[in-house]
């Protein structure tokens, strides 16, 4: 009984991974083309916005959280956290939207 256990375990795993595995295939393939077909990235917008600012924001936040640990690690609690009220703001619109129906 436990071989066979293990053994559809295994089978399960491996239909798992197949699926998986060919779509990660595919990515690849059409990353590619869909640089070629949306040339158009927010990379250059980005970049000239930092450029007006004159100063690196990104390269200041991650000194400050290089040099201070606990504002580290108030930044990575606050990134996990965010979810948490974006999915109570969207609840309360479904439950308003809902009484409008």
């Amino acid at each position: 009984m436990v071989r066979r256990g293990k053994a559809e375990a295994s089978g399960a795993g491996v239909c798992a991974f197949l699926p998986f595995r060919g779509v990660h295939g595919f990515r690849r393939s059409g990353a590619g083309e869909t640089q070629i077909w949306h040339p158009k990235v927010l990379d250059l917008y980005l970049f000239s916005f930092d450029a007006r600012l004159h100063v690196q924001l990104a390269f200041i936040v991650g000194q400050t959280y290089a040099m201070w640990p606990w504002f580290k690690a108030i930044g990575v609690a606050l990134y996990i956290a965010l979810p948490i009220p974006m999915a109570m703001v969207y609840r309360g619109h479904l439950m308003r939207e809902r009484e409008k129906a």
